[in-house]
């Protein structure tokens, strides 16, 4: 079989047009799962090309893609070969291969028209997010590629499967430096891998990283015993700030985080990790930022997956409490 002529420009202007977009803003650590793609025009075996092609860009450009081998044996373990995915199993199979978000776009007939669609899937909340849009009939395929690759990323940024890295601190040290300039922050992040302690904190070194890499002045407070703040929130809070204050700390990020194994499929381990901090104004005691995130693993080691989840979820709330502060001290 060879791929018409028309469908592989196609092919290579998605894939050029994606990289473009995505570059910068790519993460290893964001796992997708490419559903085989509709395409009204197309046959069985031309579609597993251009599903095969999209794959491999995506991995191309600094995403993890789900292996179809293992997309396969998820589904063979719920038995839904024959079946098909439906929405109910797939927040399930997510789990089972460790994918963050299931990725599905079709162009079909509408009468006298086609339908472009795109729908991206968060595996952790469920949440769904779709898009499509309406051209004519005898609309050349190169202008549907542009719209339907825009309308993806847009859905995924909504999702937010993106956040700011080290890599983009260049573009937000500015705005941040001025609305939290000189502000120094410690950060004691103590966390578990049920149902035991974890050492070398991911969470909190992946905040600490987060911070330096922008800039930010961070205060080493690991001397003071946290041991058990879930027991005595209140006491050892208290104690922190106390710490923070005689150590010249602004903002004290402080909090939890645990990871429990989810599901096994085969010889992979899948882990989810659920991160919550506050943020608090050592001068007055004020709690400027209070929030949580619980985000996925899959890996062979359970204590590495768990420390990946916790790393993912504690990069997603960083984002979060950086925006959040800059508006507040702005």
């Amino acid at each position: 079989m060879n791929l018409p002529k028309d469908l592989l420009v196609v092919s290579l202007l998605l894939h050029i047009f994606i990289a473009s977009v995505f570059a910068e803003k790519a993460s290893s650590d964001t796992v997708l799962t490419v559903l085989r793609p509709s395409f009204s025009n197309l046959d069985r075996s031309e579609g597993d090309l251009v599903w095969k092609l999209f794959e491999n860009e995506l991995t191309q450009l600094n995403f993890t893609v789900v292996d179809r081998e293992r997309l396969n044996q998820a589904l063979d373990e719920l038995s839904l070969q024959e079946d098909g995915i439906t929405n109910r199993s797939i927040s399930r199979i997510g789990h089972l291969i460790g994918s963050d978000y299931f990725i599905e776009t079709g162009v079909a007939k509408l009468g006298a028209k086609k339908l472009a669609t795109v729908r991206v899937i968060d595996i952790q909340t469920s949440r769904t997010l779709g898009d499509s849009f309406v051209v004519g009939a005898d609309t050349s395929p190169l202008d549907v590629i542009e719209p339907l690759a825009k309308k993806t990323v847009k859905l995924l940024e909504r999702l937010g499967a993106f956040s700011v890295s080290a890599e983009e601190a260049s573009f937000v040290a500015p705005e941040l430096s001025a609305a939290l300039s000189g502000k120094r922050f410690a950060v004691v992040i103590p966390e578990e891998h049920l149902p035991n302690p974890i050492p070398d904190p991911a969470a909190e070194t992946k905040i600490i990283s987060r911070l330096l890499a922008l800039g930010f002045k961070v205060s080493d407070l690991s001397d003071q015993s946290v041991s058990n703040l879930a027991e005595n929130n209140n006491r050892v809070s208290r104690l922190l700030t106390e710490a923070a204050r005689s150590a010249d700390v602004d903002l004290l990020v402080i909090g939890e985080a645990v990871s429990e194994t989810a599901g096994r499929l085969r010889d992979f381990v899948r882990t989810q990790g659920r991160v919550e901090i506050r943020i608090i104004e050592v001068a007055s005691g004020e709690i400027l930022y209070a929030g949580s995130v619980t985000r996925g693993h899959t890996s062979t080691s359970a204590l590495s997956a768990g420390k990946q989840a916790l790393e993912k979820s504690a990069d997603i709330l960083t984002s979060e409490f950086l925006a959040e502060l800059s508006a507040q001290f702005q």
